[in-house]
């Protein structure tokens, strides 16, 4: 699925909600971003360095998000239970772990979300869904989750190829390189 179906879907769909709150929201901008800030170090020492220890912390959240979307009827019920896709962009010692969300499908669920490797760079970024106002087109942009659960919006993505998102995490966290994204 691409871009453009992603986004063409979006639009439609998005008139179509009967929930208060999808579960792609509430994994993506509530239960991971807690989970992450909750136990940054050992999130830093044991989990992120392990793949299969990473994909048991979000199979964890996943859960958390199924069990409580199941008590509460406002929320959309989880999406089909896969594995998530997951890669580290970016030179050695500047790096990004991306993990690709298995459905995004209206504003402002998250295509994707960026966390530095590096724990002095520790932020939770989320390639979100949304509309511009000027044009109502479907579009992505760029937000922060902090530690506070307080969001940052820093403006459009330009979706050129499927590495956009990535290369702006990297410049956000770890500042303009001209070796960023190599």
């Amino acid at each position: 699925m691409g871009k453009d179906d992603i986004i063409d879907g979006a639009y439609a769909s998005q008139q179509e909600r009967k929930y208060k709150m999808t579960f792609n929201y509430l994994l993506t901008h509530r239960e991971l971003p807690r989970l992450y800030f909750e136990g940054l170090n050992e999130f830093y020492e044991k989990i992120l360095p392990d793949p299969e220890m990473m994909q048991r912390f979000l199979f964890f959240a996943y859960n958390r998000c199924k069990y409580f979307a199941m008590e509460n009827p406002s929320i959309e019920p989880a999406f089909p239970e896969e594995q998530f896709d997951m890669y580290l962009f970016g030179p050695e010692g500047r790096r990004v772990l991306i993990i690709t969300l298995p459905k995004c499908s209206v504003p402002p669920e998250s295509l994707q979300i960026a966390i530095p490797a590096d724990r002095q760079k520790a932020a939770y970024y989320a390639c979100e869904m949304s509309v511009n106002p000027m044009t109502e087109e479907s579009c992505f942009v760029f937000g922060e989750w902090n530690a506070e659960q307080k969001h940052s919006n820093y403006g459009e993505i330009e979706m050129t190829d499927e590495h956009s998102f990535a290369r702006m995490a990297l410049e956000i966290a770890y500042g303009n390189d001209e070796e960023a994204g190599r």
